[in-house]
């Protein structure tokens, strides 16, 4: 029996076998990770779109209550609106807490890289859940301070301009919608 020879050509086809499946194997990995790196970024993006949207629509409605003229009728009279306002500041904050220690992770993962934007995505997210936070609280502040005048004074002024009725708050509220 003869020794089997092993020629040179058998060596780098070898090789090169082997090397393309690492290759393979490694390209998969990462393309899995872009895939997760894409599908992070766009929920961040998403997920910042509507709380920024929610942020216009609290400054809209916001200005409108400023420059309501309280005709003895407070805003909130049976408290409801206090409530919805102090459990939504509530989840918010618990929101931005979850958000800070995603951000974290995502800082602490090692496939990321500064590049990928993940990071960046969640500080920017986190800084529209704030910034409605911070809306949000001065809403609650504003409609609060109304009752309170309407209650001490009966009638309240908010702003010199233009002034609006009680029953046109409706209306202006669907206007904003628009």
């Amino acid at each position: 029996m003869s020794p089997t020879v092993i020629s040179h050509n058998t060596l780098q086809e070898a090789d090169l076998l082997s090397l393309n499946f690492i290759i393979e194997a490694s390209s998969a990995r990462s393309l899995d990770l872009l895939r997760a790196v894409d599908a992070t970024l766009g929920w961040l993006c998403t997920q910042k779109d509507v709380f920024d949207k929610f942020l216009v629509f609290t400054r809209q409605y916001h200005e409108t209550i400023k420059t309501l003229e309280a005709d003895n009728t407070p805003l909130d009279p049976d408290g409801r609106a206090e409530a919805s306002f102090n459990l939504a500041l509530d989840l918010l904050d618990k929101y931005y807490n979850t958000l800070s220690s995603k951000r974290e992770s995502a800082r602490n993962d090692r496939r990321l890289t500064d590049e990928d934007g993940i990071a960046d995505g969640y500080t920017s997210l986190m800084e529209s859940v704030r910034n409605l936070h911070e809306r949000l609280s001065d809403l609650a502040w504003c409609v609060g301070e109304n009752d309170v005048d309407v209650e001490l004074s009966g009638s309240h002024k908010i702003s010199n301009r233009r002034t609006y009725k009680k029953n046109e708050i409706k209306q202006l509220l669907e206007d904003l919608k628009k």
